[in-house]
């Protein structure tokens, strides 16, 4: 009895210094578009990749953007080329039910405040493995006017449940996530998210909220780029008038 009981001392506290230990995990974002089968593109695109890393110590988390060397460089000719995913920092504090997010719209810093989304996540028996650790599935389905589909693999191991961009709330970090939904002509459009490295913090970090830019809500913000856009609609019109 006393054998079992220390068996499963130690399982449990090889859960928690997880946990207590500072983490840093790299991801890899990759975007796709399809369009739909009958529908011809007028201009070829070509969506790059996008590097981040996410460092966490207990309830705290920082995203932000990693510039690294890449090997997907698009070849030179006709066509536009997209840089997908936010160059500005994520803190999330999912104890204070908190995301602060950095971001630049025409030009102008802004800090939202925000509380955490509820993802509300479908937890399935469905597992498999990456990086070493055993995952696990979880689905959710969000109230947008795509519907938009997650599916999120999480590392139970790992107790700390946050995971890349503002996505969180599962019991363990998010390793892998995909996000994606179709267009009614039958298009599809979304990322994934792809953990390539998870490391365990040996110099002690401390992480400090951001605090560039004005401070609004997603709400404040949403209004602040519809005025915007229409003030440059309006100046697009009248020069159009004038000649």
């Amino acid at each position: 009895m006393k054998r079992l009981s220390l068996f499963l001392w130690i399982i449990f506290m090889g859960t928690q210094i997880f946990a207590q230990e500072q983490l840093k995990v790299e991801y890899e974002m990759i975007p796709y578009y399809n369009p739909a089968q009958n529908k011809k593109e007028t201009m070829p695109i070509t969506m790059l990749n996008a590097y981040y890393e996410l460092f966490i110590n207990g309830s705290e988390s920082s995203y932000q953007y990693l510039d690294k060397i890449r090997n997907d460089q698009p070849k030179e000719g006709f066509g536009a080329t997209i840089q997908m995913g936010s160059r500005g920092k994520i803190y999330k504090n999912t104890a204070e039910n908190l995301v602060l997010e950095e971001t630049s719209i025409y030009g102008k810093d802004y800090l939202i405040e925000d509380q955490l989304k509820d993802f509300k996540w479908n937890i399935s028996k469905a597992s498999k493995n990456i990086l070493g650790f055993e995952v696990r599935k979880a689905t959710a389905v969000l109230d947008d006017k795509h519907k938009t589909q997650i599916t999120a693999w999480y590392a139970p191991k790992l107790n700390v449940k946050t995971g890349p961009d503002k996505y969180w709330g599962l019991p363990g970090i998010i390793l892998e996530l995909e996000s994606g939904f179709k267009y009614e002509d039958g298009g599809s459009e979304g990322f994934t998210y792809k953990a390539s490295k998870v490391e365990v913090l040996n110099n002690f970090t401390v992480i400090q909220k951001p605090t560039k830019g004005k401070k609004v809500t997603s709400e404040e913000l949403e209004e602040i780029i519809n005025k915007q856009n229409e003030k440059m609609m309006e100046m697009y019109s009248e020069g159009v008038d004038k000649d």
